[in-house]
């Protein structure tokens, strides 16, 4: 989806295009407007002389401003256009943002008891506005892990479990959902943490993120939102060697 800072620079462009046709306009209508008046003024054989020098100057300056006015005309109209499909788009977009649920107030997740060795962390996506949000479904899923060598987030290429001892998916219960008005639709991000001393050893005091990329529509059906809903979960052993998992951060972006 188109920025703020885009649709300004589409705007300057489209000013800047009407500025240059009526500047060159400008610079070349004299200059055609004299070659008209120098072939009328001289007796060519092969010209017949009709009407006077002064008469076709007219004639040229009509047509010259008429086809400015209409160039002008024709981009003003088109930019009036643009910017009516761009409100309109404005009046139905939705606005979702993602939120968890099982985190106290303390930032920890409460995980409940596994259920085929994962437990579930809750999370909806809520709808704020009062346009609903159509065919909305998860499109994809990464993992990031933070290089500090590098001091930034590096996405995990490998196989998370083989390599990380962590498991975690999205439950698609639906192929796509519908999020009405002011109304939110629950989903759950199955998480599994494969405790030993290798784990321990690479994430004790560590953090990890989960990106979940989905994509939702308007009520027309033919604009296309993509969203990011992002959170970072710190991992802490115990020195009874229970294990902690934290909320560091976590937000909602809007791709596109």
């Amino acid at each position: 989806m188109k920025n703020k800072k885009t649709k300004n620079k589409e705007k300057n462009n489209s000013t800047i295009c009407i500025a240059i046709i009526v500047i060159l306009v400008l610079i070349f209508s004299p200059i055609c407007t004299y070659l008209i008046a120098s072939l009328f003024k001289n007796n060519h054989s092969f010209i017949p002389a009709v009407g006077t020098a002064n008469a076709w100057i007219g004639f040229a300056g009509s047509v010259i401003g008429g086809s400015m006015t209409i160039i002008v005309l024709y981009f003003t109209v088109k930019r009036a256009q643009k910017e009516a499909k761009s409100y309109k788009k404005q009046l139905i977009k939705p606005s979702l943002y993602c939120e968890l649920k099982n985190v106290d107030d303390n930032n920890r997740f409460i995980l409940e008891e596994p259920q085929n060795d994962y437990s579930r962390i809750e999370w909806k996506i809520i709808n704020t506005s009062s346009n609903p949000a159509y065919n909305v479904k998860i499109i994809e899923e990464n993992d990031y892990i933070y290089d500090t060598s590098n001091d930034k987030w590096r996405k995990i290429k490998d196989d998370f479990y083989t390599y990380y001892g962590i498991s975690i998916f999205t439950v698609r219960v639906y192929e796509s959902m519908f999020v009405p008005p002011n109304k939110s639709q629950t989903c759950y991000t199955n998480f599994y943490f494969e405790k030993n001393e290798k784990t321990y050893n690479l994430w004790h005091g560590k953090t990890f993120m989960h990106s979940i990329v989905f994509e939702y529509y308007d009520a027309s059906n033919e604009n296309k939102y993509v969203s990011e809903f992002v959170f970072e979960m710190h991992i802490l052993f115990t020195v009874d060697d229970d294990v902690h998992y934290m909320l560091a951060n976590t937000y909602t972006k809007i791709l596109e």
